[in-house]
């Protein structure tokens, strides 16, 4: 067993037959998001987010269609367009354009497109609208095109992961962010600490239906979050001023 398969088993509690699925997959070929990358998998918060979505989609029993070729090639699709994205190559228009025709090709109807656009862009529940950046991701969720009938329960575990993922992001990248001005959900209201602090009890809330399907997860989820939180008040954030 590789170290990062005994991580996901024992610190994450992941679902066997997804590390087995995931851990043996190579990264593809001229692909964005995996450019210089030799695994599919790694224990960075943009890939790590992948082993443990699958798990909450297993033991929520959305069905055999999570562990297929079919998901893996959408994601991966999907993924590529966001990172040309991020790194200025498309618009955010064209990226979405972008996942729209990706669907299509796959033999989605317009009539499903027009549903799973609406999940990508339906507002969190925990989260304020004006923290956008949280939703950066988003267009993740199209491959939730594959479970039509989950959508529901597709949005409440990406909300429930995703947004703590992207906020440890912000921190590591906010020294950057400031001089760049680039999507940073610390950075979206003009009290740095303040959207800290605020940010930081939500997250604490948003993670806690994780518990009930993975303990073991839920318990690293937050270890990551008061040990990023413990880092920032040591003087990362506030050695900052926007």
């Amino acid at each position: 067993m590789s170290k990062l398969q005994h991580y996901l088993e024992t610190d994450l509690g992941i679902h066997k037959n997804a590390i087995e699925f995931l851990c043996t997959r190579q990264a593809p070929e001229n692909n964005e998001y995996w450019k210089g990358r030799k695994d599919f998998i790694s224990q960075s918060p943009g890939y790590l987010f992948i082993p443990i979505l699958f798990d909450l989609f297993l033991k929520s029993n959305l069905g055999a269609a999570v562990l297929t070729e079919l998901h893996l090639l959408l994601i991966e699709e999907i993924l590529h367009s966001a990172a040309r994205q991020e790194s200025g190559s498309i618009t955010y228009l064209q990226h979405h354009q972008e996942c729209r025709e990706i669907l299509y090709r796959n033999g989605t109807s317009i009539e499903e497109i027009t549903r799973v656009e609406r999940l990508v862009s339906r507002p969190f529940t925990h989260f304020p609208a004006n923290y956008k950046s949280l939703r950066r991701a988003n267009s993740y969720l199209y491959s939730a095109v594959l479970f039509p009938n989950n959508y529901n329960l597709i949005f409440n575990h990406w909300e429930s992961v995703m947004p703590l993922f992207l906020f440890l992001d912000d921190l590591t990248d906010l020294p950057e962010d400031l001089v760049t001005h680039s999507e940073n959900s610390l950075l979206d209201s003009p009290n740095l600490e303040n959207n800290f602090f605020t940010l930081h009890s939500l997250i604490a809330e948003s993670i806690k239906p994780v518990e009930k399907i993975n303990d073991v997860l839920y318990k690293e989820l937050n270890r990551m979050r008061q040990e990023a939180v413990a880092s920032t008040l040591g003087g990362i954030l506030f050695g900052n001023n926007r």
